[in-house]
């Protein structure tokens, strides 16, 4: 109970004021309850999580929540709080291939080694003090382990305390990003350890921007311990992380083409600057683009840097970020950028947690596996749509799959209450990279739905799944070779995209199972 004597928890949870019951299993109730506090009025409210019994209530968990985080007054709804409150301070629990601030009512199937671990798992557990609740029961359908949970969660007690004391860091976190790559790079990109962003720019306009000194940042993001900036300068781009800074120049002599693709890189230990500039035009149709290159020239340059960690801190401002609390939207860029961002942040957890197996299907002989396929892209909506759920939650944003319009079946169409009191639209689209409908779905299908939606903004994802367990697809792209392969599609989407009406986003949602440095 954390900073409750045994009388305020007993109160919160025999007096509550706002009660959810949930039965899980046909085997156990649930009370989850908030009760207003009565010796800190400063702390809002209790919030308790009681299990019934014959004899009555036994609490699991109670914590204090502060005021501003019940939302509604008159009507506060326990789960949504518990949900709102956890991405504050909680940290992100696995159960079986089920990640999660809280995994409610779920049951899992497990594999043999999952079998054998604590059935609730506690991300970067090491480096926090932490409270948790686990309410999990392994079973059996048949040969086949199942993790039946109820409830799961584990709260960074540190962070709980700064909460809960007024002190708010995330105030200072600060990220501007230009306009001209809003649609294509994102705060959770530049915050990333490791990450590789790349755009095309006139080596001409460059060198005007120098001499006329209109040149700067593309982006900029600073927090304590941490600071990452990219753009162009002294005729050429840069790239600066904390103290260490990394230059490339170029000069019309050098460069003779129209145009240039510069590949910004980074990693714990390295800074890097791709360029390629040629004359070559890009032709887009059904398959993917291909490039004729004249007179192309790449060159590379490095910069070794002292080994970088993410400081702590900022790590749990990016799993936060994603389901802070929002009702309202200043505008239809804002709302963009918020869906545009939690799309990120679902790449970015599958990433750090390896847990893409729901993408998959997976085919058991025994409890040995013997293969595995992408799934079918309604089933891989299905799982997004699951992952998306708590940010959209928090964030007052409705989702319809599915979405029926005179073009056809619109993937997602996305809603927000803007501050206008209107009601912003976001269509979102989703392919296979391997699809062969990739490029008619980003071209045709996606700028069709947005039409019929009168929609301004859109985004289009990709599942991409090449790696250990699929080969596809084999793309000939501008950046092939110099940027990694779904950050070089990114990049020739993106491009294509220029051209649509609307403003389209695009997001490559890595899925796949690569082979860690480890095991060659």
């Amino acid at each position: 109970m954390l900073g409750l004597t045994w009388e305020e928890t007993a109160a919160a949870t025999a007096e509550a004021e706002h009660c959810t019951e949930r039965t899980f299993f046909n085997t156990l109730t649930m009370q989850f309850a908030l009760k207003r506090a009565n010796s800190d009025q400063k702390a809002g409210y209790v919030l308790t999580i009681a299990r019934k019994e014959r004899q009555g209530l036994r609490v699991e968990f109670a914590i204090r929540v502060p005021r501003n985080l019940v939302g509604s007054p008159e009507d506060p709804r326990p789960l949504q709080v518990l949900h709102r409150y956890l991405g504050l301070v909680g940290l992100e629990v696995t159960v079986g291939d089920k990640v999660g601030h809280l995994i409610l009512d779920e049951a899992v199937q497990l594999s043999e080694t999952q079998e054998t671990q604590d059935l609730m798992q506690i991300v970067d557990r090491a480096r926090h003090s932490i409270v948790s609740l686990s309410l999990v029961a392994l079973k059996r359908q048949g040969a086949t382990p199942i993790a039946q949970c109820a409830v799961a969660l584990a709260v960074d007690v540190d962070r709980y305390h700064r909460v809960i004391r007024g002190h708010d860091p995330d105030s200072e976190v600060t990220v501007d990003l230009a306009p001209s790559v809003e649609a294509a790079l994102t705060a959770s990109q530049l915050f990333a350890p490791t990450a590789t962003f790349a755009l095309k720019r006139n080596v001409k306009d460059i060198i005007a921007e120098v001499r006329e000194r209109r040149s700067g940042y593309l982006a900029r993001v600073s927090a304590p311990g941490y600071s990452l900036e990219l753009g162009f300068r002294e005729g050429g781009g840069y790239i600066r992380r904390n103290t260490a800074e990394l230059h490339y120049p170029v000069s019309s002599d050098e460069f003779a083409g129209e145009r240039a693709s510069w590949v910004f890189t980074w990693s714990p230990t390295m800074l890097q600057i791709h360029l390629a500039a040629s004359k070559a035009r890009t032709s887009m149709g059904e398959t993917p683009p291909t490039t004729e290159r004249a007179a192309a020239t790449v060159g590379t340059r490095s910069l070794e840097t002292p080994q970088f960690v993410l400081p702590e801190p900022l790590v749990q401002f990016l799993r936060r970020r994603s389901v802070l609390p929002r009702t309202q939207y200043t505008s239809l860029i804002d709302l963009w950028r918020t869906v545009r961002e939690s799309l990120d942040d679902i790449s970015l957890l599958i990433e750090a947690t390896g847990k893409p197996n729901p993408f998959w299907d997976v085919t058991y002989e025994g409890g040995a596996i013997v293969s595995r396929r992408p799934k079918r892209e309604p089933e891989c909506h299905a799982a997004i749509q699951l992952l998306f759920d708590r940010a959209a939650l928090a964030k007052n944003l409705t989702v319809i799959p599915e979405f029926q319009t005179a073009g056809g079946a619109l993937d997602f169409l996305i809603t927000g209450v803007l501050a206008s009191g209107a009601q912003g639209r976001i269509c979102v689209e989703f392919k296979h990279a391997h699809s062969r409908d990739l490029y008619r779905g980003l071209m045709e299908q996606l700028p069709r739905y947005m039409e019929s939606q009168a929609a301004t903004y859109g985004i289009y994802g990709v599942f991409w799944f090449k790696g250990r367990d699929w080969d596809q697809p084999t793309l000939d792209l501008p950046l092939s070779g110099i940027a990694d392969e779904p950050e070089a599609l990114r990049s020739a989407l993106g491009e294509a995209a220029r051209v649509l009406p609307g403003r389209v986003a695009v997001v490559v949602i890595d899925v796949s199972r690569r082979l860690s440095p480890s095991r060659g």
